[in-house]
């Protein structure tokens, strides 16, 4: 997790510990530590604490000592590449993104493997909803059912997805390249698109069952997920000429 406006809050976070005089320090990790590579897409902390980054040469595992590429505990994913998203199932596998489709690995078991998207098309974003579902965004949209290993493909509009985020009531919100945004009603297996008063540009899960949404003319806000309703909590100021 893992978008701007969340690198947005978490600056303005810091900068409010600064004010208070309280200091930290911090250690640079690069290749000469062990990272596959100095480009680093995405990182996540599991649920027993490891954190899992994703690089441009490959998913690796740090435990606050020292780095372990995945290549080298699953040789099934000598070859991963570019690893974008990252994300843990409520059984604490680990799905992540790769240049041809999505890779997995059970920490638990040391189960591995891949599942190609028809036409090696690279993924654009990945989550999970805590039901078995992994959902994958790329030219299409696919949902991956863990429990009954198959893949099931959504089409949106004419737009094709670019970001997803799944609330903390489970469902999943699908934001498109044209800005339209998407619900999933899992009763009815389909897809309902929501009326923003004006375009998404991101979108970001908070606690609570709300979602952080930046849009396009520059305003953050908070969307009830349930009412729908909407508070700005961050408005640029007007540029000036």
């Amino acid at each position: 997790m893992k978008r701007i406006v969340a690198v947005i809050l978490a600056i303005s976070s810091f900068c409010a510990i600064a004010s208070a005089e309280r200091f930290y320090y911090f250690d640079h990790l690069n290749t000469l530590d062990g990272l596959p590579s100095n480009t680093i897409y995405c990182a996540m902390q599991d649920k027993d604490g490891f954190m899992w980054i994703g690089t441009r040469d490959g998913l690796c595992r740090y435990d606050g000592r020292s780095f372990i590429r995945l290549s080298e505990i699953a040789p099934v994913h000598n070859r991963t590449g570019l690893v974008r998203e990252i994300a843990e199932d409520e059984m604490g596998k680990i799905w992540f993104t790769t240049p041809y489709g999505v890779g997995y690995y059970n920490p638990k078991t040391d189960e591995a493997g891949n599942i190609d998207l028809p036409g090696n098309t690279m993924c654009r974003d990945l989550d999970v909803d805590g039901r078995g579902n992994v959902w994958i965004a790329s030219h299409m949209l696919f949902r991956y059912d863990t429990e009954k290993n198959g893949m099931f493909t959504y089409s949106l509009g004419a737009s094709q997805p670019e970001f997803m985020a799944v609330d903390s009531f489970g469902t999943l919100w699908v934001l498109m390249l044209d800005g339209d945004i998407y619900t999933y009603d899992k009763l009815n297996d389909t897809f309902i698109k929501q009326s923003p008063s004006d375009r998404i540009k991101l979108i970001e899960p908070v606690q609570g069952g709300k979602l952080l949404v930046a849009t396009q003319s520059e305003e953050v806000y908070l969307l009830d997920c349930i009412s729908l309703s909407t508070k700005v909590i961050y408005k640029a100021p007007p540029r000036q000429k």
